[in-house]
Formats: structure tokens, sequence, C-alpha cells
């Protein structure tokens, strides 16, 4: 499901790369509009993608940067043309709204642009040679937690909504979750796969995630697999929780 929400904004900008007798060359102004996309799964309780008011706070201090004023004097905007605008909207509200699928900036009722993150990549520092991007593509997780005295129940509960909620999120792809129970009785391995190294980073700052998070850290501590009882053996066996 793929939704939307529009905000406006004025602002001054002049197009310093376009030759002198270019119309965009002087200061000039505009009534900007910015629609963004954001797709994602209908919530099965709540029945909408995303909350629009959350969609609003993602992109009101963007608002703040750009309304009323001269774009040429917002870093990164020195060339404010609207396909570089949409790229630097991208690169400061993506993080927040992982969801976010694209955006469009219209600064006539006939001039327009729609920007997909499809050359993100290309916009970022090149990894050095042997090392791969850090935003390449999908990353497996390995989560290991060690349930509190009589807590177990409650965090094989709280496991069941963790991964299926960075799913709804947007941030970890829909490859089915795995759990096992290590031979102590306690202690659980997750194994899930974030979208990529950006979606990890964006769900440190995601409210609903940073919820359930602070929830599990209630029930059980986090472990290194170092820490496994099976660590030491060379095909490890654990029990599959349903």
């Amino acid at each position: 499901m793929e939704i939307f929400k529009r905000f406006r904004f004025e602002a001054a900008h002049r197009l310093p790369n376009v030759p002198p007798d270019h119309k965009c060359f002087r200061l000039h102004g505009h009534s900007f509009e910015v629609e963004l996309a954001v797709h994602g799964p209908v919530g099965d309780h709540s029945g909408w993608v995303i909350d629009f008011a959350e969609i609003g706070r993602a992109f009101e201090p963007i608002h703040k940067a750009l309304d009323h004023r001269c774009l040429n004097d917002v870093e990164g905007l020195e060339n404010p043309t609207s396909e570089l605008l949409c790229r630097w909207i991208w690169a400061r509200i993506k993080p927040t709204l992982p969801l976010l699928q694209a955006i469009s900036v219209r600064e006539t009722c006939t001039a327009s642009c729609t920007y997909r993150g499809d050359d993100e990549h290309a916009l970022t520092k090149p990894a050095s040679d042997g090392q791969a991007s850090e935003s390449a593509g999908p990353e497996v997780a390995f989560a290991v937690y060690r349930a509190h005295d009589g807590a177990l129940d409650q965090l094989l509960k709280l496991l069941r909504d963790h991964v299926s909620t960075l799913q709804r999120r947007g941030l970890a792809t829909q490859r089915p979750v795995t759990l096992l129970r290590s031979s102590d009785g306690r202690t659980v391995l997750e194994i899930f796969e974030w979208c990529d190294r950006a979606a990890s980073e964006a769900a440190r700052s995601d409210p609903e995630i940073k919820a359930l998070w602070g929830a599990l850290a209630g029930v059980a501590d986090l472990v290194s697999l170092a820490e496994l009882p099976e660590s030491s053996q060379p095909f490890p066996r654990f029990a599959p929780v349903s």
C-alpha cells in the first residue's frame, strides 16, 4: 500500500550554473510543494501503513530548514535545482522515515521532479578496495538473549512481535525469522535480516522500536555468540522455537 502526504514552503533561489542570461540565474521565488510517498503493509491492528502525523513530524525539521529561506544559503543546496533539492530532502528524512518510497518537488504547477533514491549509493563515498559498501544490501543479524529468571515466556512473546514490527516499519526484509533455544533452556538465538545497514541505524531512533527494545531489556540480557554453550561445537544443535 502506498500513501502520500504533501507539504508546502516558500523560498527563494537562483541557479548559479546556468548561463547569465537564463531567467533562473536571477534570484526568484517559488511556492514549493513537496509530496512524500510512503510504502508498506497495512497494520492488522492499526488499519494504516503509518500515522500521517508521524510523516509530518519527520518533515518538520526539513520545513524549518527551508521555509522562507534563500535555498542557496542552505548547506548542501548551493545549486538548488529541484533535482538536487529532492536528493537533499531524501538524505535527511529517509533515516527517520524508513518506509519512504519517493519524494516529489514541484516548483510550479507545470514543473516537478520525483526521486526514489535510485542513485542513493552513488551519492555516498565509495567503499575502499575489498570493503563492501555499508548500505549495499540486506544484512543478516544474529541476536542472543539470555532470559532473566522466570522471564522466558515473556521473552518469547516479545520476540514473536520483534521482527514483525521491524518488517512493518520497513526495516527488516520479509525473510522469515528463526528462533532457536539453547541447551541451557533460557538462552534464545534470533536470526533475521535487516533491509540494509541504514535500516539498522534508523531503528535506533524509531520510538516504537526503542520501546520494544526497552521491553526486551527488561526480561533478558543480550549476550555474545561466544557465550552460547554450543559455541565450541563444530556442528551445534538447537531446539526450534515454534
